[in-house]
């Protein structure tokens, strides 16, 4: 996930996490970040691209629910919280069924998921043969990796990312005691 992450994709067979996010730079600023294939596809629609629907989508997180972006664009750009856990088991399976050792998948499931919830998701799992499933439940830690919008994790302290480079949030390579940003050239050592 974190690799992804630095590196803008998706994470193998999982789908985006949220298609916005706020990127927090040296504990300063938040910048708004959006999946560029989905800003590529809203500006192709005549008037749709504005900042204020932007800041709707990185406030969501997802597209899924905002009426005014067309449903074939919707249909596309799908977060992990758009999908039920059943498919996110049905997705699994479809890639366990082609591989002989354990294909690794998160189920994300909602804050409000019970312990039924999570019953049915191993029990269909079992059933469909998968040999190995990972479920998270939004907002189960104080601090996580990724959330979406205001609810879902407790509020905390912010966690700090190392070796994310501060001018340009790409990923730092540590050589000879240097920490070094190959992506935009930021460079220190000590």
């Amino acid at each position: 996930g974190t690799i992804s992450l630095l590196v803008g994709a998706s994470s193998g067979i999982e789908p985006h996490f949220a298609m916005a996010y706020m990127r927090r730079s040296m504990g300063e600023y938040n910048m708004l970040e959006v999946n560029p294939d989905l800003v590529k596809a809203i500006k192709h629609q005549n008037g749709l691209y504005s900042k204020g629907l932007m800041d709707e989508i990185g406030k969501r997180g997802s597209v899924a629910k905002i009426e005014k972006i067309p449903k074939r664009i919707r249909d596309v750009f799908v977060t992990s919280m758009d999908i039920t856990p059943e498919y996110h088991v049905k997705m699994l399976a479809a890639f366990q069924k082609y591989t002989d050792n354990a294909v690794s998948k998160t189920i994300n499931l909602p804050a409000t998921a019970t312990v039924e919830t999570v019953i049915e998701v191993f029990s269909l799992a079992a059933n469909l043969k998968c040999k190995g499933i990972t479920v998270y439940r939004d907002g189960s830690r104080d601090a996580q990796v990724l959330s979406v919008g205001s609810g879902g994790a407790r509020q905390g302290k912010p966690v700090e990312l190392k070796n994310v480079c501060p001018q340009c949030g790409g990923a730092l390579t540590i050589e000879e005691g240097c920490s070094k940003c190959y992506g935009c050239g930021y460079a220190v050592c000590g």
